[in-house]
């Protein structure tokens, strides 16, 4: 076999190597994509939503059940609402802002709707 034979042997392996890279690349893609969205945090919760439920109740009851009763609700509630509450509602209100606008813009321009896999 020659030089030059020899070379286009090993081009050509490469390609077809290169080729199957490509489609394992976008297997891992897809698989990365759909991971994500099962493990997104609103996937969960719908799917799981009893049990999110439950967690929700247990920890309520251990957070009341270990509180202090020299502790007012009060005292307690202020650092909550402070530190979670608010920033909580302003990103859902923001979210839901964002939704409508968009929502309006679709139906207003009468842009098709993307569907999502």
């Amino acid at each position: 076999m020659s030089a030059s034979e020899e070379v286009r042997r090993l081009e050509s392996e490469l390609e077809i190597n290169k080729e199957h890279l490509r489609e394992d690349v976008s297997l891992i893609r897809h698989k990365i994509d759909r991971s994500k969205a099962e493990l997104s945090p609103t996937n969960l919760i719908r799917n799981k939503a009893y049990f999110a439920l439950g967690a929700a109740l247990s920890a309520g009851f251990v957070v009341g059940f270990f509180l202090d009763s020299r502790v007012s609700p009060k005292q307690v509630a202020s650092p909550m609402l402070k530190h979670i509450a608010k920033p909580a509602v302003r990103i859902i209100a923001a979210t839901a802002g964002r939704q409508l606008v968009t929502n309006a813009i679709r139906d207003q321009y009468s842009l098709p709707r993307i569907k999502r896999r």
